[in-house]
């Protein structure tokens, strides 16, 4: 694991004070609609993501604790090359 810090950018709120007719109000409405339905598509993608990094942990505990030394090397040697090709085309990899 690194030290690093990761910082997430929440939503901008609606400040109502300011919010002077119902055009407004729509407009905001709108705005705080979209920003949901990102944020719960954004939030599903992470779900997802999580649920497989668990799965995966967990089968190579599950190799580790039966002594299947072979299948735990060459699921680590899938997982390196994955890795590998991964920042050879530039995306980030989480560590």
């Amino acid at each position: 694991m690194s030290g690093r810090i990761q910082i997430t950018q929440g939503p901008t709120l609606a400040n109502p004070d300011a919010i002077q007719d119902e055009r407004e109000l729509r407009a905001e409405l709108d705005r705080l609609n979209e920003t949901c339905l990102q944020a719960t598509a954004l939030l599903h993608e992470m779900t997802v993501i999580a649920r497989r990094q668990a799965d995966l942990i967990s089968g190579l505990i599950d190799m580790y604790e039966s002594g299947d030394a072979t299948g735990l090397s060459r699921q680590l040697r899938h997982l390196a090359g994955h890795r590998l090709q991964q920042l050879q085309i530039g995306k980030p990899v989480a560590h």
